[in-house]
């Protein structure tokens, strides 16, 4: 059986790349469609034998760019002999989606978001583009339990239509620190008591200000001498940084932004502070932990409650928490130095079997091939 992976995107992903290639290894032919220019993802799966093309098209009008992608997408089906399309992402699940009718192969669309009302803003195309693949779409996957409770929270859904299937990384491929990066990086920070990160987007739903009024409370409040990372770009860099200076927390925060030794940030790290509202599957949080590293989340986010349990391997904030509560949380976290080397340890061994390669579930890809 001949397998597409339709994907709009050029950017190592390590998930994707792992369930690709299981799938070849077991028997399927698998070849990959990006509509844009090749990057890191298809040389990697290029070595692993996997043929890789592109299509690109530009234009200021948005039906026609579309409507270009779609017709092209039915042509390469057709051409190519696919027998069942995976999609994936919203903007790739849209023109499948509409594509189907054109060369009527089964195809499975692969939704990795999860946006929720009030915290972040949704444009009405984009959702004119979910209601469509949902009322179009025959079969949607999600990675979890918890996100498609929160799809159908927020959104009116054919709960029917979706399978869960959970992300599976092959860990081998991910980078490892250097002891001396990371020495060096410790060093500039020795004279604090802690070293918290944050890695996500400057974007309103990762809630980079509520952070930085944590870190006010436990400075000014509970007086811990903590230097915080900040890691990744996006447009709300700049009034992060007005609120560190209105904070006047000028010596307690850098902003790293975006960088390619994130690993050597993270091994340098004690905690990982992640108090997004929003998230599919965060690989920070399995990264932190396959470094040992413990980490505070928000529960009912992503899935994060499908397998940190708070105390055990983690510790979980409530959606609700005002600042002075998760700033009490932190500092009772923080007094018991132990806990943050047992919790981390826990997760590194969570994330290995539930995330690892030896999880894939090879039976729930080939259920999703006898959609008829």
């Amino acid at each position: 059986m001949r397998i597409l992976h339709y994907y709009p995107s050029n950017a190592q992903t390590n998930s994707l790349e792992t369930y690709l290639k299981l799938l070849k290894e077991n028997g399927l032919e698998i070849v990959v469609l990006t509509s844009c220019e090749k990057g890191d993802f298809h040389s990697n799966l290029e070595a692993s034998g996997i043929p890789c093309y592109t299509v690109e098209y530009h234009s200021k009008n948005r039906l026609m760019y579309y409507w270009k992608h779609i017709r092209f997408l039915s042509k390469f089906v057709k051409e190519h002999q696919i027998d069942h399309l995976f999609s994936h992402l919203q903007h790739s699940n849209f023109i499948a989606v509409i594509a189907y009718y054109f060369h009527k192969k089964p195809t499975t669309y692969f939704r990795h978001h999860l946006t929720i009302p009030g915290v972040e803003k949704i444009s009405r195309i984009e959702k004119l583009f979910d209601w469509i693949i949902d009322r179009f779409g025959k079969q949607i996957v999600v990675a979890s339990p918890s996100v498609l409770q929160n799809i159908q929270k927020f959104e009116s859904i054919h709960v029917e239509k979706y399978r869960v299937i959970p992300y599976c990384y092959d860990f081998d491929k991910y980078p490892k620190p250097d002891p001396e990066r990371v020495k060096i990086i410790r060093s500039r920070y020795e004279q604090r008591d802690f070293i918290l990160l944050m890695c996500s987007r400057f974007v309103a739903s990762k809630r980079h200000r509520y952070a930085l009024e944590v870190l006010s409370l436990l400075v000014k409040e509970y007086q811990w001498n903590i230097q915080l990372l900040l890691l990744d770009h996006g447009p709300l860099l700049e009034e992060i940084k007005q609120t560190i200076s209105e904070l006047k927390l000028n010596d307690h925060v850098e902003i790293i932004g975006f960088t390619k030794e994130f690993v050597n940030y993270m091994a340098a790290s004690d905690l990982l502070f992640h108090p997004s509202l929003t998230e599919t599957s965060s690989s920070t949080v399995k990264e932190m932990g396959l470094l040992g590293k413990p980490v505070v989340v928000t529960a009912g986010v992503g899935d994060f409650d499908d397998y940190i349990v708070s105390e055990k391997n983690g510790w979980k904030m409530e959606l609700t928490q005002s600042t002075e509560e998760t700033a009490e949380l932190l500092n009772r976290i923080l007094k018991n130095p132990e806990s943050l080397k047992e919790n981390g340890n826990s997760l590194r061994e969570t994330v290995q079997t539930k995330f690892g390669i030896q999880s894939f579930n090879l039976n729930a890809y080939f259920s999703l091939l006898k959609q008829p």
